[in-house]
């Protein structure tokens, strides 16, 4: 995450397989206080301390459902 302006915190993803891209997601700082009541609810909660404990390693690939056949 980086400041950007006045208000503006920017997170900066890069992505490379299937394409390189470089995606932007931006908060203003009044969207913070949304973005943490959200995550605390107890399902979300939940789920964020879930993963943080239960990461795979080596999680397993997705099945290619797509038709090779063509």
């Amino acid at each position: 995450m980086s400041p950007v302006g006045e208000d503006l915190l920017v997170l900066h993803i890069k992505t490379h397989d299937p394409v390189e891209w470089h995606l932007r997601a931006a908060l203003e700082r009044k969207d913070i206080p949304k973005v943490l009541i959200w995550m605390l609810k107890p399902t979300i909660l939940f789920h964020i301390i879930r993963t943080l404990f239960y990461i795979k390693k080596n999680p397993r690939e997705l099945e290619d459902i797509m038709d090779k056949s063509i």
